[in-house]
């Protein structure tokens, strides 16, 4: 919300997506049909969490000896997979420092027009086709759910769950910060929580 909230145009296109799918029923249940059609909610969830990933590290090990960065490391090596920096990889995204949803939200739409799968992004933790050199996804330049083998199974219910939550405020409440100026108070260890976050909600007329 804190970065949601600071960004305008931002908020005023989830609205305008909220209220052209709800029209001015604010208690109606929310349908699969619904869901499918929330993309620019899906679009802000990912680009918050690419900029704010909940799991801020991970730590793996090898199995037998492997050349990684011209580096041969022996077996068992411990790597920490530092996703707060892997998600702001200027060789990977436009402007990696900026909030911009359209980054997902194109993805998706282009991909449906094309018959592709437009949750791409979530299975193979591309960086949804925005940069590169080659012309091709960087894989793992974005992961919100892990990867590889042990990838969250439940990656799918769980943008379900965080579709439903954003859409039940934002579709009755306006939300303000108290201070919008103020720093975002966080601590990062394992996962990364918020300590602190002070704002207001309104009945949306």
């Amino acid at each position: 919300m804190h970065l949601l909230e600071g960004l305008i145009l931002s908020l005023a296109r989830l609205r305008q997506e909220l209220d052209s799918i709800f029209q001015d029923d604010k208690t109606r249940k929310i349908t699969l049909k619904d869901l499918d059609n929330l993309k620019y909610c899906e679009s802000i969830i990912k680009e918050v969490s690419r900029l704010q990933p909940i799991i801020s590290s991970n730590i793996r090990l090898n199995s037998e000896d492997d050349e990684i960065g011209g580096y041969i490391w022996p077996a068992n090596t411990m790597f920490l997979l530092f996703y707060g920096a892997i998600s702001k990889r200027s060789e990977a995204w436009n402007e990696p420092l900026k909030f911009n949803p359209d980054r997902f939200y194109n993805y998706m739409t282009n991909y449906r027009t094309n018959g592709g799968n437009e949750h791409d992004d979530l299975e193979n933790n591309k960086n949804v086709g925005e940069r590169s050199e080659s012309g091709d996804d960087i894989k793992n330049s974005f992961v919100m759910f892990g990867g590889g083998l042990r990838m969250f199974p439940g990656r799918k219910l769980a943008i379900i769950g965080l579709k439903c939550l954003v859409t039940m405020i934002y579709r009755k409440y306006d939300v303000e910060l108290v201070d919008i100026n103020a720093p975002l108070k966080t601590k990062s260890t394992f996962i990364t929580t918020c300590d602190e976050l002070l704002f207001r909600l309104k009945l949306r007329k």
